[in-house]
């Protein structure tokens, strides 16, 4: 509610704290971020909030910030009747912003009557305010998901570690950050070694830090380590977390892996704690598209679209599905709304070689290769197994793997390799990659595709 929009971070900062906090209490079960944080600045019923999430109590509240003065005002309501349970004020300063956000969580426990375990109640992990401050404005860059956010949330959050270097929070950020500035600021390989570097600090700081396991699960996922990665995610699951991201993180290896039907229901998990999260649904539709549910592919990425236009990915798998359920028009529509260009392209080559437009298909392929070669060529060998060039195929799939492309992290399974998984290249691959006892655990196949 400050006068400077800038102050939005901080706001957000106060409202995941709180999540935070409460999550870690025993028996209570507390909505992942993104789909809580989807409801901010609309006008929706509380009623409507808690069908839609499924739960009987929604806190609420407004920030205010000035300076070094804050006012932070909470509410806790009943959904079956919309009843005000309680309600406070804090005018505070800065200097003990994590003793309001322990008042705050403490006085919502006391009031569901929620029994803890032994006597504990929630406490913060508290730091400097400043590093704080330079943290959530670091943490907010992050969720921008751009070239020039990631570098700049890279300043702030090694500035907020200068001040404070026992905060592990803003060490996962800073990998965060790092990872995303891969193929972009940095090389892939220096990217992926910074993030690592960030994510371990993290853990040697809070060893039970269950999303940064996950963080380094899914980053030895990148770089083909798939036992560390199993390790990581096995440990992540392990740790109380409220997010959800540990089980969609293991649906992603168990994609890997060719295990379908357990990576479908562990993207169902994530979804049980984030129920509006779009990516959560586009995590499902991948399982469900590999596994060959194309039905349920299909419903899950209308999903991740209909919570998040911009998920960019989920049209062109919802295309790739359309097409593989024989309506490659539809498909090419829903492609075309694909706001990033390189995956667009991708998904695009395909739709024309389906319906028949070679000079088309061609134009987009060769589009991809001259300007995104080096960070796409795991699409541009699907293209081309796609239309039947195999040896071209196995060319992108060898530059994929020299570039350590996570793509090839869908190798298995993937329905348009079926024609190459004959041919001894492919099996040559699968065994660099480290994945030859997946193969042949693998007991379906997408011929009938």
């Amino acid at each position: 509610m400050s006068d400077d929009e800038k102050n939005e971070y901080f706001s957000e900062g106060i409202s995941e704290e709180l999540l935070n906090l409460l999550a870690d209490i025993p028996d209570l079960r507390v909505i992942a971020r993104t789909s809580s944080f989807s409801y901010k600045g609309k006008d929706v019923k509380i009623a409507d909030i808690a069908r839609e999430l499924a739960v009987a109590y929604v806190l609420e509240g407004s920030v205010r910030k000035s300076g070094n003065n804050v006012r932070i005002t909470a509410q806790l309501i009943r959904s079956v009747d919309s009843s005000h349970l309680w309600s406070a004020t804090y005018d505070r300063t800065l200097d003990n912003i994590f003793a309001i956000q322990d008042e705050i969580a403490t006085a919502v426990v006391n009031e569901l009557r929620v029994t803890l375990l032994g006597e504990s109640t929630p406490q913060s992990t508290a730091t400097d305010p400043e590093a704080y401050a330079l943290y959530l404005q670091g943490r907010h860059l992050n969720d921008r998901l751009t070239q020039e956010s990631y570098k700049e949330a890279e300043q702030l959050l090694n500035a907020a570690i200068s001040i404070d270097p026992g905060f592990a929070p803003a060490w996962r950020e800073l990998g965060i950050a790092y990872q995303g500035q891969e193929g972009r600021e940095r090389s892939v390989g220096e990217a992926r070694k910074l993030a690592q570097a960030a994510f371990e600090q993290a853990l040697e700081i809070d060893p039970a830090y269950a999303p940064v396991y996950a963080n380094l699960g899914l980053l030895k996922r990148s770089n083909f380590d798939y036992s560390a990665a199993d390790v990581y995610l096995q440990k992540a699951l392990q740790q109380e977390d409220s997010s959800g991201f540990p089980y969609g993180a293991a649906a992603s290896l168990s994609r890997t892996f060719g295990r379908f039907e357990e990576s479908i229901e562990l993207a169902r998990k994530s979804i049980s704690y984030d129920p509006v999260d779009s990516s959560a649904y586009a995590n499902l539709g991948y399982s469900s598209y590999y596994g060959n549910r194309l039905d349920e592919a299909a419903a899950a990425f209308a999903q991740a679209i209909s919570l998040n236009p911009e998920n960019f990915r989920a049209h062109v798998y919802l295309g790739r599905v359309l097409m593989a359920q024989g309506a490659a028009e539809e498909a090419l529509v829903v492609i075309q709304k694909a706001s990033w260009l390189p995956y667009r392209l991708a998904g695009l080559a395909m739709a024309y070689h389906v319906l028949g437009d070679t000079e088309a298909s061609n134009q987009a392929v060769e589009e991809l290769a001259g300007n995104w070669g080096d960070t796409m060529a795991f699409q541009i060998a699907e293209i081309h197994a796609l239309r039947g060039d195999d040896n071209a195929a196995f060319e992108w799939l060898d530059r994929a793997f020299d570039t350590r492309d996570s793509g090839l992290n869908v190798l298995l399974g993937d329905p348009v390799f079926d024609g190459l998984t004959s041919d001894a290249r492919y099996h040559s691959l699968v065994e660099k990659l480290g994945l030859t006892q997946y193969l042949r655990a693998m007991n379906w196949t997408h011929q009938d595709n």
